[in-house]
């Protein structure tokens, strides 16, 4: 327990070190959780059979999600003599690495968009993501130089960009 504790503060520093604002983008699979807690509420062990997942590795991811607040227990049941856990994604305001609320701009941008695509369309979207991504990666050196010539304060940014199957059977 231990290692795996060490393990734990040991890739939330380079996360920090990453610039990532929270656990939560750190790993595919949690933005994949909270997007099914956005539509219903769900359980670990459902999550895991729909994606033919190890129900521990999923638990796992889920327990860090509510620990950090990103999702509630919507409610308990019994089963089998133990209580499964019903999760949804809860309200909550958007934060920077240290809590503190994320300035809303007006020219900022968020979108959610469930799409339904072709084999060629998801390959397609895949290769136009990693090219924003590339493309976000430049602006910031670009700006860096700027930054470093002109002495202005940064703007503190958080760029996040998903693209992921939903499992069939499953609303936007």
């Amino acid at each position: 327990m231990a290692r795996r504790k060490q393990q734990e503060v040991e890739h939330e520093e380079k996360a920090r070190q990453r610039g990532l604002p929270d656990r939560v983008f750190q790993h595919p699979l949690r933005m994949q959780i909270l997007a099914a807690c956005h539509q219903r509420e769900v359980t670990p062990r459902e999550f895991a059979e729909e994606r033919r997942l190890h129900v521990s590795n999923v638990g796992y991811h889920f327990r860090a999600l509510h620990k950090a607040g990103y999702l509630e227990v919507a409610r308990k049941e019994q089963a089998r003599g133990s209580q499964r856990h019903f999760y949804r994604a809860k309200q909550r305001e958007a934060g920077d690495e240290e809590g503190a609320p994320m300035a809303v701009r007006p020219e900022g941008h968020l979108t959610w968009t469930p799409v339904e695509l072709d084999e060629q369309g998801w390959k397609d979207l895949m290769e136009e993501l990693g090219r924003a991504h590339q493309r976000s990666n430049e602006i910031e050196a670009e700006a860096r130089e700027r930054l470093r010539e002109s002495r202005e304060k940064p703007i503190r940014t958080v760029v996040g960009l998903g693209g992921f199957e939903r499992p069939s059977g499953t609303s936007a």
